[in-house]
């Protein structure tokens, strides 16, 4: 049995780690906790935008089956009549709904999506610290701090915000990423490139204010990037190429965006009515009705920082196997990301005039999401001043246990005691058969303004008929985006049963193109004048979507060449030098 006490191989890596594999178990039991409450007896849970998302993830399963993936637009909204749901990505909801086509239910595909999120966000939260401070303790503290931070929880079980829940996953790749390229050689640029690529894809909003926390930071300490030049085109090819490979999602969207009176140029809400009160941000809500502020353990754990000067026992004396400038590197970064933080919570209260910001800033919709970057800032710089004085007492592993118990703990007490709705009934696979669901668009930023007065009603009445100028009704065959009715009567224009958006075009049975416009309520309508007999009506991937789709491809093709390219000269010239 000596294999057991040797040090290295497989049973020598447990024992060395044991303390850190205990607290992931500890971690991971509570994900799973969670995903049993998620999804009781096949009833989904029920959060703000719960509808919208599951409809999502239906929709998706509806294109995959009907080979409509890349039309543009899903038709399972509004009974057929279509939502742009290029607008917001679907990327990563190819898990739910890939777990849907495999008979797996509406409630459990997004519960087994959600932990899954939880396991790479920890995971991510884990490599950043982990790389910065070069101690698994201090990695496993933080991973665990964040992943079952208040505000992650909320966005879960009180908002269901998909999007913000995506985000959690690329938040540390963003923050390691631009330790990198501010500290470091930014020998990996890829890593801010996948973080924002990610962030893009994930939530357009949080992509926002990743570039703002981006910004500030480089800000803070833009002579240190001035004095080392280098790093500049390295910054410039990164964002270029995480510009090129994600234009499959952005192009078609400005295109959508330039294309006519949209919704999202509208503010659904003002940032000013939203505002919190500042003892908010500490509150430790438990209810369903509203949202938890940032909680106290998120502020409570900055304040070792009053023990850490340049010159106490706590700064000299930890740490100290990493050099004098590391060590440097690491406790600036700290109090960089905790004066951010603390700056961007109060962003979110009604200390700041957001009657004069609200303006430039309404895109938010809510000032409290600027907790998401200052949850994470804040976790950020806490687990390292906590990391410092648990070396200094020489008592690491002992702080990680106590710190993990007190994630769990409180991520108990916010799941148990705040509690978790659930949908009245469970959702069966024939749900979405019902026209009334699906309706549900949350704020309807992604219509046509003239569709969200009135249209999303106009085309669930017209069902699969089309309405001539003259009263008439003909019936249609409709097909996901193809519709192909008969005309046997005179008639200038019909409106046809399809939100309008672009792409669509008409022939009559003899071919030629017929005109298509958008009505007064946002409805697709085709000029009949001359037409006859059989006309066809398709909508198809415009020109910019389509190069989009081939700039994307062509990108990731040709990094992954080049990659493949330096890492073989790379391993040349290791063997070189070797030999």
């Amino acid at each position: 049995m000596g294999f057991l006490k040797s040090e290295s191989g497989f049973f020598g890596y447990i024992r060395k780690n044991s303390t850190n594999i205990l607290c992931f178990i500890c971690f991971l039991l509570t994900q799973i906790y969670l995903l049993l409450m998620l999804c009781p007896f096949d009833a989904p849970i029920k959060g703000d935008d719960y509808l919208y998302h599951y409809l999502r993830v239906e929709a998706l399963k509806y294109n995959i089956e009907n080979n409509e993936v890349f039309s543009g637009v899903d038709y399972l909204y509004f009974g057929g009549g279509g939502y742009a749901g290029f607008a917001y990505p679907d990327i990563f909801l190819f898990i739910p709904a890939l777990l849907r086509i495999c008979g797996v239910s509406v409630g459990a595909s997004m519960a087994v999506f959600i932990f899954l999120c939880g396991i790479v966000s920890y995971s991510f939260m884990f490599l950043f610290l982990k790389r910065i401070s070069e101690s698994p303790v201090c990695a496993t503290i933080g991973a665990a701090l964040y992943v079952l931070s208040t505000y992650r929880l909320d966005n879960i079980i009180v908002r269901f915000a998909l999007g913000e829940i995506l985000s959690y996953i690329f938040w540390p790749l963003v923050l390691y990423g631009l330790y990198d390229f501010i500290f470091g050689k930014f020998k990996k640029p890829y890593l801010l490139g996948i973080g924002f690529a990610g962030m893009l894809l994930s939530h357009a909003i949080s992509t926002a204010l990743a570039l703002i926390v981006a910004v500030i930071l480089s800000l803070f300490f833009i002579k240190r990037i001035i004095s080392d030049r280098k790093k500049i085109p390295k910054l410039l090819l990164t964002a270029g190429c995480t510009v090129l490979v994600t234009s499959f999602y952005w192009f078609p969207l400005c295109e959508l965006l330039l294309s006519c009176d949209m919704s999202v140029k509208r503010a659904s809400f003002n940032t000013f009515d939203r505002a919190i009160p500042f003892v908010g941000l500490f509150k430790e809500e438990l209810t369903i009705e509203e949202i938890a502020g940032m909680g106290f353990p998120v502020f409570l754990i900055c304040v070792p920082r009053i023990f850490i000067t340049r010159n106490s026992p706590v700064y000299q004396q930890s740490l100290m196997d990493l050099n004098t400038k590391k060590r440097k590197n690491i406790l600036v970064f700290a109090d960089a990301a905790l004066i951010m933080g603390l700056v961007l919570a109060l962003f979110s209260t009604k200390l700041v005039p957001w009657n004069v910001l609200s303006y430039a800033l309404n895109f938010m919709q809510f000032p409290w999401r600027f907790f998401a970057p200052a949850s994470i800032l804040l976790l950020t710089a806490g687990t390292i001043y906590i990391y410092y004085l648990s070396e200094y007492a020489k008592a690491p592993k002992r702080v990680m246990l106590l710190m993990t118990a007190l994630a769990v703990f409180m991520a108990f007490i916010r799941v148990q005691v705040g509690g978790i709705e659930h949908t009245e009934l469970p959702y069966y696979d024939d749900h979405y058969a019902s026209v009334s669901a699906t309706m549900d668009v949350g704020c309807g930023e992604w219509l046509p303004m003239a569709a969200q007065n009135g249209g999303k009603n106009a085309v669930v009445e017209l069902g699969n008929r089309v309405q001539l100028d003259n009263g008439n009704y003909i019936g249609c065959e409709r097909n996901n985006g193809t519709l192909k009715f008969t005309l046997n009567e005179n008639a200038d224009s019909a409106v046809l049963p399809y939100i309008w958006y672009k792409g669509y075009e008409a022939v009559d049975e003899n071919g030629r193109q017929l005109e298509t416009s958008m009505t007064e309520k946002g409805l697709l309508q085709v000029k009949l004048s001359g037409a006859q007999g059989k006309i066809t009506v398709e909508h198809r991937p415009t020109f910019i979507k389509t190069i989009s789709y081939f700039i994307s491809l062509a990108s990731v093709i040709l990094i992954v060449l080049i990659s493949i390219i330096i890492r073989r000269r790379k391993t040349l010239k290791r063997q070189k030098d070797a030999g």
